[in-house]
């Protein structure tokens, strides 16, 4: 069974440390406009309709918030051996798009999804100091990641895929106010999975 690296760049479990760091990030963004730019980005989520358009400003709106170079959407086909593609991505210019990239990570189980299920975050602030596996870091760097951040997408109660911010440029120690925003994002953009799908 092949492993393929873009979805084990994504979802390979960080250690305990790793989860949830404090730390500050550099950002150039005060608080007010932070929460200015963040209460935008709900409003348009709130208005979307369309799933396609749901991920494409969700995406893009956080990319700016956060000034990530990459954010992207990974959806799981399956849950019984969770496959899964990337359907969305906003990434800055000099970055490689990884959106055309098939995933599929034959190590992600269902220990695995279950605590993302019920809330777990990775936080990687620098892939040369965390405490991976050498393979692991050479995939994140073949996806020019150098800090990675992974927010689980929930339909409802169930795990429906996974909200992920790169940070392709330099470290990044991910801030618990930052990682709250992105996981108030992935919620409110779960709650439209579920309105649009009623829709249908």
């Amino acid at each position: 069974m092949e492993t393929n690296p873009a979805t084990e760049a994504l979802q390979s479990p960080a250690p305990e440390e790793e989860i949830m760091p404090d730390g500050t990030a550099n950002q150039p963004q005060n608080q007010a406009e932070q929460q200015t730019a963040f209460a935008f980005a709900i409003a348009r989520i709130r208005q979307s309709l369309n799933i396609a358009t749901l991920f494409k400003t969700a995406a893009a709106e956080l990319r700016q918030i956060l000034k990530a170079d990459r954010v992207v959407v990974f959806h799981f086909n399956s849950k019984s051996d969770w496959k899964g593609k990337f359907i969305c991505e906003d990434v800055a210019s000099g970055w490689n798009s990884i959106l055309p990239t098939k995933a599929y990570n034959p190590c992600f189980n269902h220990q695995i999804a279950q605590s993302y299920q019920q809330g777990r975050v990775q936080a990687i602030s620098d892939i040369d100091n965390a405490k991976i596996s050498a393979a692991h870091t050479e995939i994140l760097k073949k996806f020019q990641i150098r800090a990675n951040l992974v927010v689980p997408l929930l339909k409802g109660k169930d795990l429906w895929g996974l909200l992920c911010i790169h940070q392709c440029s330099h470290p990044r120690p991910w801030k618990k106010s930052e990682i709250d925003l992105v996981k108030q994002i992935a919620g409110h953009v779960g709650v439209r999975l579920q309105y649009t799908s009623l829709l249908m």
